[in-house]
């Protein structure tokens, strides 16, 4: 009796163990991803669009692995929300680490193995950051550890090796080729309680190759590597990294671990405490070392600027880009900003700047440069240009879709007044939880010329569209900028991304073909800061010139302040915000 009262403290001792180290992870994780990354699950929402309906969701699990697919896309919607993506992948995340500990506890009951514990959860994290990585394969991972997890609680080995049998094909077809762990988890897991002739198991991950090569030569699956590895949850149009094989490899190293470990006691209260210190320790360093290893942090700003572009939070992106700034993509974000804020041409040299692609990159064929590429279009009035980079941006997407790139679509061809096409989107829009309402705002658009026009975006974009059809092309910047400034004489963004692709280019000709058809003119009545700053170059020794352009003595001193110091040899910093320290610089 003593001993059945002590074997059952035991057992409740274990369970507080495990209820603890969930809390622990859970808090941990949601804290630690919720501060630390929250703008990557705001991008990765955006990346997998969630249709609630029938035909979605039939479609999807008609295929290997949809299931999973379908769960993981499902909790991904919510990733709109704030705190939403950190709370559901800390959850996911925990649940992993009570698997795993429920799992080890069959193998070395009496033995708090957090480190064996955590280590699936640390090798999931790995990739759980990654853009590229889908849900499916933490929500599959999570159903393999689930059958697993049954599947030992069977006493008899003649009953589990059948179970087996029955779940690798359910496995496959569910949640795609974790079927193909689960089989090799069974082979170890008889190995490590000692089956006697536990190698017969080995038919079990035979079975599985034979499914995989089934699927594979009925074409239900691409290719071999698909079939039998984790690459089946990632985008397919990037080639991962090895770390996407790390949650697999944790599995079966957890449970020969756990075994080489099941005589491990605590003993007294202070052993205990130091060996759980000592595990938190390793698992908080092992997490640190894989998070500052393999997380992108300039992937991630670029995550940051996407969703503050997104949610016009134009004043955060420009207190982003003090200092110095080298890459391209960040300086369209800048520069994107500044043009809402309508001090694109006053305030750009300001900021550091890097020749005219700061304005507007070339285009890839990737979905990060539709997406700028897009907005920057959009916002100078190129609605051709900005509905192709919608269009792509949104086949380009991960999952389903990209929803502001659906939504762009709607916003261009109701500028169009292509109500078929836009009503189609709509009706995609229409089946998601988070896009409904926007939907239903702009279906009064539908076939209603008058109320598109009255709208203060959708109207001023129309205004923009050229009289007689014409071939707009990325990359023919200027010429596409003078036939909208042509069109649409107000639309001052426009003006400004015209003076500034020339400026930047320090191509001073076409700076001066701009100032001879536009000012004074409607579309450039007077000079911003930097383009008054361009007349000194323009006009160097026309001083007469000057005071055409409307330009002041208090700037016509500081020119020649400027140009005494750089005659003088000295350096030039005082002025590192003028165009003219740009024009001179390397």
């Amino acid at each position: 009796m003593r001993i059945f009262v002590t074997q059952n403290q035991e057992v409740g001792r274990m369970k507080y163990r495990i209820l603890v180290f969930a809390l622990v992870v859970f808090a941990t994780l949601a804290v630690g991803l919720g501060v630390g990354y929250p703008y990557h699950f705001f991008f990765v929402e955006q990346s997998q669009l969630f249709l609630f309906s029938w035909d979605y969701f039939a479609a999807v699990v008609s295929h290997v692995g949809g299931l999973a697919e379908w769960l993981g896309e499902f909790f991904v919607q919510f990733f709109v929300l704030p705190w939403a993506g950190a709370l559901i992948t800390a959850g996911l995340l925990a649940l992993t680490g009570v698997l795993t500990a429920l799992l080890c506890r069959r193998l070395a009951p009496q033995a708090p193995l957090y480190v064996l514990w955590a280590l699936p959860v640390v090798a999931l994290l790995c990739v759980q950051l990654d853009s590229n990585y889908f849900y499916s394969g933490t929500v599959a991972f999570l159903i393999t550890l689930t059958a697993l997890l049954l599947c030992t609680r069977l006493s008899l080995p003649g009953n589990r090796f059948v179970v087996a049998m029955i779940a690798v094909p359910l496995l496959f077809w569910l949640c795609g080729p974790v079927a193909m762990l689960f089989a090799v988890c069974v082979v170890v897991w008889e190995a490590a309680v000692g089956t006697p002739r536990w190698y017969l198991v080995s038919f079990v991950p035979v079975w599985a190759f034979g499914l995989a090569w089934g699927l594979v030569d009925l074409s239900f699956v691409g290719d071999w590597f698909v079939a039998l590895s984790p690459r089946a949850y990632f985008a397919p149009r990037i080639e991962p990294g090895p770390e996407i094989w790390f949650a697999w490899i944790s599995v079966p190293v957890t449970i020969a671990l756990t075994r080489l470990c099941r005589g491990l006691r605590t003993g007294s209260a202070p052993r205990e405490t130091i060996l759980t210190a000592v595990q938190v320790v390793a698992v908080a360093l092992l997490a640190w070392a894989v998070v500052t290893y393999y997380v992108d942090r300039e992937y991630y700003k670029l995550k940051r600027l996407d969703h503050l572009a997104r949610t016009a939070q134009w004043d955060t992106i420009v207190a982003l880009s003090r200092g110095s700034l080298d890459n391209y993509v960040y300086l369209n974000y800048l520069n994107l900003a500044l043009s809402h804020k309508g001090v694109l041409a006053d305030d750009m040299f300001r900021y550091s700047q890097h020749g005219p692609y700061g304005l507007a990159i070339d285009w890839d064929l990737a979905q990060p440069s539709a997406i700028v590429l897009g907005e920057i279009n959009f916002a100078i009035g190129n609605v051709a240009i900005a509905r192709e980079m919608a269009f792509e941006g949104w086949t380009a997407s991960a999952g389903y879709g990209n929803p502001t790139m659906l939504r762009r679509l709607v916003e261009t061809n109701l500028i169009y007044g292509s109500w078929a096409v836009a009503e189609k989107y709509l009706n995609v829009l229409s089946q998601t939880l988070f896009y409904r309402d926007w939907t239903e705002q702009h279906r009064r658009f539908l076939g209603d010329d008058a109320a598109v026009e009255a709208d203060p975006l959708l109207g001023d974009k129309r205004r923009n569209l050229p009289a007689q059809n014409r071939l707009s092309l990325p990359g023919r910047h200027i010429e596409n900028l003078l036939a909208i400034i042509r069109q649409n004489p107000s639309n001052r963004t426009a003006v400004e991304y015209l003076g500034a692709f020339t400026l930047l280019a320090r191509d001073m000709g076409a700076f001066a073909a701009v100032l001879d058809e536009f000012y004074g003119t409607e579309a450039l009545p007077f000079l911003p800061r930097s383009f008054a700053e361009a007349v000194f170059i323009l006009y160097e020794q026309e001083p007469e010139a000057w005071a055409r352009y409307g330009i002041g003595r208090e700037m016509v001193d500081r020119y020649e302040a400027f140009r005494s110091q750089v005659l003088s040899g000295r350096r030039t910093t005082t002025y590192r915000d003028t165009y003219w320290s740009y024009y001179i610089s390397e």
